[in-house]
């Protein structure tokens, strides 16, 4: 079996990502399939062609939303629990979106947009910087279930539940053993 070594950027040790050409190529075949899956549809059903205006329509919508309900709430005509819920809802969505955006699934011809989407989930949520996490993101993928496995290692998976795995969710960097 033929099975890759990539050194980790900052380890003492070599990662191994364990993937044999075997499983490459059946990774491969599960990519092209999905491709040909979502051409097939596209054809039948055309509206699906609209993912990016349908993406914008739904930003837009969620980012006024948040503006709507904190403009309402601060003229009194909002409580702050529908304010709150409103926000939820919208950055619930927004997350959603800023993960398929991160896997290019929204506006995939357009990286200008894919931009604008990022800085707009960006000062929406007041978290993490999206361009960083698409970095991340796609790197968990190529290490996801081991130590170095950064985006993991933020949320404490692999840990039982209890004290240590909320202890490393408040501070990520810790030891994990």
């Amino acid at each position: 079996m033929d099975v890759e070594t990539k050194e980790a950027p900052a380890a003492d040790h070599p990662v191994r990502i364990g993937v044999s050409k075997e499983q490459r190529q059946n990774t491969r075949a599960v990519c092209k399939l999905i491709r040909e899956s979502g051409a097939t549809w596209e054809k039948r059903l055309p509206f699906l062609t609209w993912d990016t205006s349908f993406g914008l329509l739904l930003w837009c919508g969620c980012l006024g939303l948040m503006w709507w309900a904190a403009s309402e709430n601060y003229h009194g005509r909002l409580s702050a629990v529908a304010l709150v819920l409103c926000s939820m809802l919208a950055t619930s969505v927004l997350h959603e979106m800023e993960h398929d955006i991160i896997h290019s699934l929204w506006a995939r011809h357009h990286d200008w947009l894919q931009h604008v989407f990022f800085l707009g989930i960006w000062v929406a949520k007041l978290g993490a910087n999206p361009w960083f996490r698409k970095k991340l993101h796609l790197q968990h993928h190529t290490l996801s279930g081991q130590d170095d496995d950064a985006e993991e290692r933020l949320i404490g998976l692999g840990l039982p539940m209890g004290i240590k795995r909320m202890a490393v969710t408040v501070h990520p960097m810790g030891p994990r053993k």
